[in-house]
């Protein structure tokens, strides 16, 4: 770290990449951040929808197991199972969702701090272990 204007001054490596990575003027971190938390609220809600949607399920079988078949109403079955049907299409739509926004506008913000982890632009080694660290955190692996 270097004190320059009265100011600290994280020193980067004087590449075309680093430069990129240095002079961000596509706003790549508030993309990225904001992104992550777009697909993270999706995945909260793909998780309610989906344990909701399994408990119907599991009741509806339990149900007809211990009251018999018989005894209950079509119109209450339908019910049910039109609720676990409507629960399973709101759940792939949300994955689907969550797949796309990875795909399209999380990937290329992500990979811009992916290649400024690998080409080492950070000279000082505790901030490139800050970098490192952020840009493995915010990583969804291979879900995409």
């Amino acid at each position: 770290m270097v004190q320059l204007m009265n100011r600290r001054r994280i020193l980067v490596k004087p590449t075309l990449a680093c430069d990129e990575f240095r002079f961000d003027t596509k706003k790549h971190a508030t993309v990225l951040l904001t992104q992550y938390d777009a697909i993270w609220y999706l995945v909260k809600w793909l998780a309610i929808v989906s344990s909701s949607t399994a408990i119907v399920a599991v009741m509806m079988i339990l149900l007809v197991i211990l009251e018999g078949y018989r005894k209950q109403s079509q119109g209450f079955m339908t019910t049910l199972y039109a609720i676990c049907l409507v629960g399973l299409f709101c759940s792939v739509v949300m994955v689907w969702k969550a797949r796309y926004l990875i795909t399209t506008t999380y990937n290329l913000p992500h990979a811009h701090f992916g290649a400024a982890v690998s080409q080492e632009c950070i000279v000082d080694s505790a901030w490139r272990g800050m970098l490192t660290s952020w840009y493995t955190h915010t990583s969804f692996g291979n879900l995409a």
